[in-house]
């Protein structure tokens, strides 16, 4: 297939930060306006400035079109809409009229409102075509109140109707409607006055619930064509891929993927979600170095269509330009996880990949990835001492509390810290895989500590019960006794002892005996002595959490004067509560 005739049209600039540095995708004719970068006002005034605006934008993709179109707000979007065609009308209207199975009256008033205003004339004639012939006859059933009157009879005709022809009186009963359907019907009588009078005659023959079904199933059709699958079937998504059945680089019986055979040459090839798919990682890079068109534009339109099955099973109901943006990132972040790990970083191995599998095999071997981790999680938890004792993933705190949440979720997640902007969001990397994997593993090593010394101190499970208990105490209270010369105990601390500890420590900087980092590895050496059985591996591991444990306490405890102290709010120890 040649496709150099094919009019993809192609992002011109780079939003900053943001978007792929999709080198090769700036090299096509036309451009995608950067819509990071510029605002709504702005994108219509490049739209507009240009020598064919009408051509630039029935140029665009329907998927394209629509995320403008969400970018410049769909109550300015009405120079866009008078531009576009009707097919990119019907794609926005497939996406934002229906709620589930049924049709949403209200999102109807309001779209068919800002066509209207956009043009008129073609809206009229669309309702009455083929092609919006179905939404235009549901739609008048249920907004337009339609009363006959006989020749030579007398009809007393009810305030708020009119009549076009002395036969039908018509009354749009919704004031949100009646701007709309008026100026339709008003249209439409100037126009072509037949089609009007078949419209209402036709009406009262209209069966509502066989007509929305139809239309349902059409309009299911139709967004297959761009990878909004039925829910079931889009759930496939998910369904985990062993990474030893992709296709290797080097198998000489898994030829490279092209465009499929319905792929036609005036067929507009969405950019938006590659485009949005991030600027790191291993598919950015294939991206950027593509030199063969073909290749760029599979990658195109299967990215487009996996991010529309990904919609479709998050079951996700909102579509402004951030939700194109996660499901790139999500799409792009799950493909790139499989690369990194088949191809180790090798650039040329991870294009043969991409050649000889599909985006979506890749994102699924991706996923399994991810799986495997929260599978991992679940076995562990079962059989853990935390949860044997009634405890939830809050106890190991906000950090590592946090991150075992998100692994336990059905669909796993990355804890990215209570700091970020979104503190929990999809993997991008395999980095944050081995990452979370890591902080299951401390978490393990601790669990068995914390069992170890519960046991062996006699801990009371009531302190386990009173408020938001976290593992912190179970560590830190035994320590505290020996730092001060006691046998170690689970027992809370009086609190002038407490106070005592902390000075010793050099909390609050008030002239402590010594530095709080002296005394990280006398914490690490006190609690080691309770890891009984750990193979050298779990020590190491164990070694590291403490370590990261200290410097947490340090941090919190660093600058609190030992006089301020009390059990209202010691988060890493237990102190006694005042008579």
């Amino acid at each position: 297939m040649e496709s150099d005739d094919r009019k993809t049209v192609l992002p011109a600039d780079r939003p900053p930060g943001g978007g792929a540095d999709l080198t090769a995708l700036e090299r096509g004719k036309g451009g995608l306006l950067p819509l990071h970068v510029l605002s709504g006002s702005e994108l219509i005034n490049r739209v507009l400035a240009m020598d064919s605006p009408e051509e630039y934008v029935q140029e665009l993709s329907s998927e394209d079109l629509y995320w403008l179109v969400k970018k410049v707000g769909a109550d300015d979007a009405g120079p866009l809409l008078q531009l576009a065609s009707e097919d990119q009308w019907q794609y926005i209207l497939d996406l934002e009229l229906w709620g589930k199975d049924s049709l949403e009256l209200e999102a109807a008033d309001q779209w068919l409102a800002r066509l209207q205003q956009a043009d008129l004339r073609r809206l009229t004639r669309w309702l009455v075509s083929e092609g919006g012939q179905s939404l235009g006859y549901l739609y008048f059933f249920r907004r337009l109140e339609v009363l006959v009157k006989p020749p030579d009879e007398d009809l007393e005709v009810p305030d708020g109707f009119f009549t076009l022809d002395g036969i039908f009186y018509l009354r749009a009963p919704l004031e949100e409607a009646q701007q709309t359907v008026t100026a339709i019907l008003h249209t439409l009588a100037a126009n072509d006055f037949q089609k009007l009078q078949a419209l209402l005659v036709t009406l009262g023959g209209v069966i509502p619930a066989e007509l929305e079904e139809d239309m349902y199933r059409l309009r299911n059709v139709r967004l297959a064509e761009h990878g909004f699958l039925p829910y079931e079937e889009a759930l496939a998504i998910y369904a985990p891929l062993d990474p030893r059945f992709l296709a290797k680089p080097d198998d000489a019986e898994a030829p490279a993927l092209g465009l499929p055979d319905w792929v036609l040459e005036e067929e507009m090839l969405p950019v938006a979600p590659l485009y949005h798919a991030g600027a790191k990682g291993p598919l950015a890079e294939v991206v950027s170095h593509a030199d063969d068109p073909v290749f760029l534009e599979r990658m195109q339109m299967e990215f487009a269509g996996l991010c529309n099955q990904i919609v479709v099973a998050d079951r996700m109901t909102s579509f402004e330009l951030e939700d194109l943006i996660r499901v790139s990132r999500k799409g792009a972040g799950y493909i790139d996880i499989a690369l990194e790990r088949a191809a180790s970083g090798d650039l040329e191995q991870a294009r043969s990949l991409i050649e000889r599998n599909t985006l979506a095999a890749l994102f699924r071997a991706g996923f399994g990835e991810v799986l495997s981790l929260r599978w991992e999680a679940e076995r562990w938890t079962k059989e853990s001492w935390f949860a044997a004792e009634g405890l939830q993933p809050g106890f190991w705190g906000e950090l590592w509390g946090g991150a075992l949440s998100a692994m336990l979720e059905p669909r796993p997640r990355f804890f990215a810290g209570i700091d970020e902007t979104e503190p929990v969001r999809d993997f991008q990397c395999l980095e944050e895989v081995e990452s979370a994997r890591r902080s299951l593993g401390l978490l393990k090593v601790l669990d068995r500590l914390l069992a170890g010394i519960s046991e062996g101190f006699g801990l009371d499970r009531r302190l386990l019960r009173a408020g938001p208990a976290t593992f912190e105490p179970i560590l830190f209270n035994p320590f505290a006794y020996v730092c001060l010369g006691l046998e170690p105990s689970l027992e809370p601390l009086p609190v002038e002892q407490a106070r005592a500890w902390l000075k010793r420590l050099g909390g609050g900087r008030s002239g402590g005996s010594a530095p709080m980092a002296a005394f990280e590895d006398l914490f690490v050496e006190t609690m080691t002595k309770y890891a009984a059985g750990f193979s050298e591996a779990d020590l190491q591991t164990l070694e590291t959490a403490l370590r990261t444990l200290w410097h947490e306490f340090e941090e919190e405890y660093g600058q609190v004067s030992p006089e301020t102290l009390s059990s209202r709010y010691a988060p890493f120890i237990w102190i006694e509560s005042a008579p």
